[in-house]
């Protein structure tokens, strides 16, 4: 594979963790000096008592960092121009030493999975990455909230980042910890992930919702909330809200504290909620919706239209509607609810600026697709049942 002076990205995928040393020996010693972009990936760790190069980035408590090798780290050499770190595991959380915040000092795109945000390490990491454009953390299966006393952690500020992606598998107090911890002024992309609907919040849930829309995690309804408080990210332009199980009044909240962003993935009811208030969020001008149905679409787009605040594209599964570049241009000037409407072209699913279908086909797509995942389904928090993960959401 040639000398690692000549790699400029690496992908490496062990299926057990044993086979990790003779690489690390490697990599260690042999510095890849241009290397700009890492993926580590392992999917089985295995814990021998009596080698501790099984715990190289791994550890069932912190304080096994003190036991390890420093020569036995995965990153124990230095990475002058690397600038992407992906690093993922399916049986272990990821610890962070000291050693990495002086070895990794040039990132602009860093995703772990899962994540340790407990962790001082990974906040000296940060730390020592001001430059940082793009953070994914990941919770995984392997949180443990008294690993350490989060309130020890100082918060981080990145003021370079602009795109923030948090996946938690059941916790919202977790999520709340890593916001708060990461201070981002000038975000403009935010996701907030979680694969576990049915367990996800409670009032941690209404606390994350509280921290979001006026940057406290006391909740509003406790009587403590200030109204002086400001949003968490005033900069933020995209929100992917799909994963995000929230109530409506919670739901509402945020679009209220975000009247400034342009782009917005909702589940289907959560657009529903939103066009009950059509003059929330003004400047929106994509909302993508996977799973609503073509009479859905257009009930949102009249009910915009006429509240003077018409939006220039709705995407959905199987195709879009969305106003033509000419009328985008003069998108101020459009008028009545009945001209903007007439307006709007139906594009089936292609990439292409030309209109590519009309109504009869975008139906039909829709319809194919619901039908090929009709048995999938999700827990519904406003009137807590099961729904049908399309339809019923």
């Amino acid at each position: 594979m040639g000398g690692a002076n000549r790699w400029r990205s690496l992908l490496v995928r062990f299926p057990e963790s044993d086979l990790l040393p003779m690489f690390i020996g490697y990599l260690n010693n042999n510095s890849p000096a241009y290397l700009r972009l890492l993926h580590f990936e392992c999917a089985s760790w295995s814990f021998n008592q009596t080698d501790d190069t099984d715990q190289l980035i791994l550890a069932d408590d912190l304080e096994d960092i003190v036991r390890i090798n420093p020569s036995h780290f995965l990153l124990g050499s230095s990475f002058p121009r690397l600038r992407v770190l992906e690093l993922a595991s399916f049986s272990g959380s990821f610890i962070f030493p000291p050693q990495w915040a002086s070895l990794l000092t040039t990132l602009r795109v860093l995703s772990i999975t899962p994540s340790s945000p407990y962790s001082t390490g990974l906040t000296g990491l940060l730390r020592s990455n001001p430059q940082l454009e793009s953070l994914s953390l990941q919770s995984g299966d392997f949180y443990r909230p008294n690993i350490q006393d989060h309130s020890t952690i100082q918060p981080v500020l990145l003021s370079a980042l602009r795109s923030l992606y948090i996946s938690a598998v059941d916790n919202a107090t977790w999520v709340i910890h890593v916001l708060s911890t990461i201070k981002a002024p000038n975000l403009t992309q935010l996701t907030i992930q979680s694969f576990n609907r049915c367990v996800f919040g409670g009032n941690a849930r209404e606390e994350l919702v509280s921290y979001l829309a006026y940057g406290s995690n006391t909740s509003i309804g406790s009587g403590n909330w200030d109204s002086t408080y400001a949003p968490a990210y005033p900069s933020l332009k995209s929100f992917n809200t799909f994963h995000f199980p929230c109530r409506k009044k919670e739901f509402t909240d945020l679009m209220k504290s975000m009247p400034q962003i342009t782009h917005l993935i909702a589940r289907r009811k959560q657009a529903e909620w939103l066009s009950e208030a059509p003059w929330m969020v003004p400047t929106l001008e994509l909302l993508e919706v996977p799973h609503i149905c073509i009479d859905g679409a257009m009930k949102i787009l009249r009910l915009r239209a006429e509240a003077s605040t018409p939006i220039q594209s709705i995407k959905f599964q199987g195709g879009s509607i969305r106003l033509p570049t000419s009328c985008v241009k003069n998108f101020d000037s459009v008028g009545n609810c009945g001209k903007t409407m007439s307006q709007y072209e139906y594009h089936s699913h292609a990439i292409t600026t030309e209109v590519t279908g009309d109504l009869k086909s975008v139906q039909q797509r829709l319809e194919d697709f619901s039908k090929e995942y009709e048995d999938r389904s999700e827990y519904d928090l406003e009137d807590n049942r099961r729904d049908e993960f399309f339809d019923g959401d």
